[in-house]
């Protein structure tokens, strides 16, 4: 479902808690567990994405921080409509938007583009698939907060 810039802020923030940080914090943790098995289990591959369940581990804690940040402090001022204490905050989750976008963009790169080598075995597989997944998902999180709700409290 594509939100407009006309949705109340409160079904903009509902929508933004339960599809994406619940769905986030549901799968990121299991992404780096599965990030480092395909790393240890195919070490020797010349095609392993070395260093992909580090990557994942640091986006996973950026991620997390910057959502339980959100849901503490942000969320609950945006839903006052509180727009003079959220000039900071607006910045700051800009910033981290980038930081996610550039986190992902060296876990693509680490992974050859989410191009699996023609022998991946189903695990490599799955987790390429749930990083494409994860990847749009994490696209579409960031679109519908830059593009729908920060709008509404840039100073």
């Amino acid at each position: 479902m594509k939100m407009s810039a006309t949705e109340p802020t409160d079904a903009v923030l509902d929508r933004i808690l339960v599809r994406y940080h619940d769905k986030h914090r549901e799968e990121l943790a299991w992404l780096v567990s599965l990030s480092r098995t395909v790393e240890k289990v195919h070490a020797a591959h010349a095609e392993v994405p070395k260093g992909l369940g580090d990557l994942m581990a640091a986006l996973h804690e950026d991620i997390e921080a910057e959502m339980q940040r959100e849901e503490d402090e942000v969320f609950p001022l945006m839903r006052r409509g509180d727009a003079a204490a959220l000039a900071g905050a607006v910045t700051r989750m800009r910033e981290s938007h980038r930081r996610h976008a550039e986190g992902f963009a060296r876990i693509r790169a680490a992974t050859n583009g989410l191009h699996l080598p023609a022998d991946a075995c189903r695990t490599w597989t799955t987790l390429y698939e749930a990083l494409a997944t994860f990847g749009d998902d994490l696209r579409d999180h960031i679109a519908l907060e830059d593009e729908v709700l920060l709008p509404r409290f840039a100073a």
